[in-house]
C-alpha cells in the first residue's frame, strides 16, 4: 500500500508541476512575440527538471517534509543555473557566427539542466540521509 501512495503522490505532483510548467510556458510565449518555441521550451525543461529532481526526494523515506521542500528547490535551482549558463554561451556562438555549434550546445543544455537537478538531488537526499543516520547522541541522552 506503501508503493500506491508514493506512486500517486508522485503522479500528482507531475501532474500539478505540469501545469504551472504550462502557465509559464504561456507567459513566456505571449511576452516574447519573436520566438515561437521559446515557451514550449522553457516550460519543457521547467518541467522535466523538476519532475526529475522530484524523484529522489519522494521516494526517500527518513526526510521531513520541509528538508524535501527544500532539496527539491536547490536542485531545481541548480538545474535552471546549469540551463541557463550553456543556453547563454549558445547564445554567443549563435552571435558569432557558429550556429551549428550553437544548436548543439542549445539542445545540451536541455539534457544537462535535467541531469543536473537529478544529480544535485540524488545527492543532497544521500547527504542528508547520512547525516541523520549517523548524528551523534545528544548530551540529554547520555548517562555518566
Amino acid at each position: 500500500m506503501q508503493i500506491l501512495k508514493k506512486v500517486g503522490l508522485d503522479f500528482f505532483f507531475a501532474t500539478l508541476l505540469f501545469i504551472v510548467a504550462s502557465f509559464l510556458g504561456g507567459v513566456v510565449n505571449m511576452e516574447n512575440d519573436d520566438c515561437v518555441t521559446c515557451g514550449a521550451t522553457i516550460a519543457t525543461e521547467f518541467w522535466s527538471a523538476s519532475v526529475f529532481a522530484l524523484q529522489p526526494v519522494l521516494w526517500v523515506t527518513s526526510l521531513k517534509i520541509g528538508t524535501r521542500a527544500l532539496i527539491w528547490l536547490c536542485s531545481l535551482i541548480a538545474g535552471a543555473i546549469v540551463y541557463v549558463l550553456l543556453e547563454v554561451a549558445a547564445m554567443y556562438l549563435l552571435s558569432s557566427g557558429r550556429a551549428s555549434v550553437a544548436l548543439q550546445l542549445g539542445y545540451i543544455a536541455n539534457v544537462a539542466g535535467i541531469l543536473t537537478a537529478l544529480a544535485a538531488s540524488f545527492a543532497w537526499v544521500k547527504n542528508r540521509h547520512r547525516r541523520t543516520k549517523f548524528q551523534p547522541a545528544s548530551a540529554a541522552t547520555i548517562e555518566p
